[in-house]
């Protein structure tokens, strides 16, 4: 759902996640502007999984959004197809340099709670599911239909709507 154009007009002439090839050309990789339209931000799935439906967004219920976090870029929606029923993917979330975001939530049903509402979704060894941040490189884990995966049945995709933030006390 991203034009070549817009892909071909990210940072490093179109590489997004800096493999030598261009996004525009790879299934499993989308870069997009970020939802005021001034940065760009590259989404990046494992091997043998495409992306689609990628775009930043509002959040779905900003209202109850946690006070003491703001999200500089919004929400970032996307599905990732080809995992399979039940298995598990990677997504990797570049964000622009010096972002050094802290945290990761999202807006969503669970298989413990089927109403959409806000959690943190924060690495998890017991369910292997979460993000991990490393600077302004966000790798999320998500094992279909549990925790982090918008629709919590084994559907052999993921669909997530989230977004990367800071705790307002550790802003600098």
């Amino acid at each position: 759902g991203i034009s070549d154009e817009e892909e071909d007009a990210c940072p490093n002439g179109g590489d997004g996640n800096s493999d030598g090839i261009k996004d525009s050309e790879q299934q499993n990789v989308a870069s997009f502007h970020s939802q005021d339209g001034t940065t760009y931000v590259t989404l990046e799935s494992g091997p043998g999984t495409t992306l689609a439906e990628c775009r930043a967004v509002a959040p779905l219920d900003p209202s109850g959004a946690p006070s003491e976090v703001t999200f500089p870029y919004d929400f970032f929606n996307f599905t990732i197809n080809g995992v399979g029923p039940g298995g598990a993917a990677t997504l990797t979330l570049y964000l622009p340099e010096g972002t050094d975001p802290t945290t990761y939530w999202k807006y969503g049903a669970t298989p413990a709670d089927a109403n959409p509402h806000w959690y943190e979704f924060m690495y998890e060894t017991a369910t292997q599911t979460g993000a991990e941040i490393d600077g302004d490189i966000i790798t999320l884990h998500f094992v279909d239909g549990q925790r982090g995966d918008d629709i919590p049945v084994q559907d052999g995709m993921i669909i997530d709507q989230g977004g990367t933030g800071r705790v307002k006390d550790e802003l600098v």
